[in-house]
C-alpha cells in the first residue's frame, strides 16, 4: 500500500506513528527534507504543522494524480510555508548529489520495480552526515483477535502473498546495507490498536484487504464476511486486539 492519509478524518494512531517516525530523523528548523513517496500530501502537511521553520520540504510522487492531491493539500493547509511538490521516479531522483538533510521513505519500496536502486539514489541525494528513515509495514505480522484463526491467516496471507512484496519491511535493513550508508540501525515501531472502528487503522486496513482480496478473488466473499462477523463480535465484548510491525532503517550518509 502506499503511504496512509490520515487526515480528513484524522487517525490518532497514525499520526502519533508518523511523529515518531520524524522524531527519529531528528527534523528541525532550517534542514531540507525529501519525502519519497508522498502520496496525497498528509505527511507534509503534519511536518508544516509540527516544524513551520523547516528550511525546505520537498514531497515526491511517481504518479501525477497523487502530485496532484498533494499540492492541493498543501496549498489548502500549508499555503506560505516551505514546499514544493514534483513528480519523479524514485529509481532516478531528479536532485544533485549531496542535496536534503533528512530524507524520509514510508510504505513505498514495495511498489519501486527495483528498492535496492531507490536506497542508492537516496543515498546519492542526501547531505554527508545526513540522515534517511527508511520505512515499511510487513503486513505478515498482522495480528487481529478472533477465534477464526483459519479465515484469519487466509485473509492476512492471502493479502500479503499478493502485492509486489509484501514482506519487504524485513529486508530494509539489508537493501540499506547494500548501498553503501555509513551507518545503519534497524528498529520496529509496532502499531497497535482495542478498537475496530474508524477513525482507528485496523479497521481502515481490514476494509482496504477486504476490497483487495474482493476484486481479486483471492478469498470467498462468505469467509471473509464470517472473518469481519467474528472480529466485530471481539470488538463488543472488549477483547478486541490488532498490531502490525513497521520496520524501520535510519540509515547515515
Amino acid at each position: 500500500m502506499a503511504q496512509e492519509s490520515f487526515f480528513d478524518p484524522e487517525m490518532p494512531d497514525i499520526i502519533s506513528q508518523w511523529r515518531y517516525y520524524l522524531n527519529c530523523l531528528q527534523i528541525r528548523d532550517g534542514l531540507s527534507v525529501l519525502d519519497v513517496g508522498c502520496n496525497q500530501g498528509d505527511t507534509e502537511r503534519l511536518i508544516l504543522q509540527d516544524y513551520p521553520r523547516i528550511g525546505r520540504l520537498v514531497a515526491l510522487d511517481k504518479d501525477p494524480r497523487r502530485v496532484q492531491a498533494a499540492r492541493r493539500c498543501l496549498q489548502k493547509h500549508a499555503d506560505g510555508l516551505g514546499w514544493e511538490v514534483v513528480e519523479g521516479d524514485a529509481q532516478n531522483l531528479p536532485f544533485a548529489d549531496d542535496t536534503f538533510d533528512r530524507i524520509v521513505c514510508a510504505e513505498t519500496l514495495e511498489w519501486v520495480p527495483d528498492s535496492v536502486q531507490a536506497a542508492a539514489e537516496m543515498r546519492r541525494v542526501l547531505k554527508p552526515g545526513g540522515l534517511a528513515l527508511l520505512q515499511h509495514s510487513d503486513f505478515d505480522t498482522q495480528v487481529y483477535t478472533t477465534p477464526r484463526l483459519d479465515l484469519l491467516r487466509q485473509f492476512v496471507h492471502g493479502f500479503t502473498d499478493s502485492g509486489p512484496d509484501g514482506v519487504i519491511g524485513r529486508k530494509l535493513m539489508g537493501i540499506a546495507q547494500s548501498v553503501g550508508f555509513a551507518e545503519v540501525a534497524s528498529s520496529v515501531y509496532v502499531l497497535i490498536n482495542t478498537e475496530f472502528a474508524e477513525p482507528w487503522y485496523a479497521a481502515k486496513v481490514f476494509a482496504m484487504m477486504k476490497d483487495w482480496l474482493l476484486r481479486k478473488e483471492l478469498m470467498a466473499p462468505e469467509g471473509i464476511a464470517a472473518l469481519e462477523i467474528s472480529i466485530q463480535e471481539t470488538a463488543r465484548d472488549g477483547s478486541f486486539f490488532y498490531s502490525v510491525n513497521r520496520n524501520l532503517c535510519l540509515c547515515r550518509k
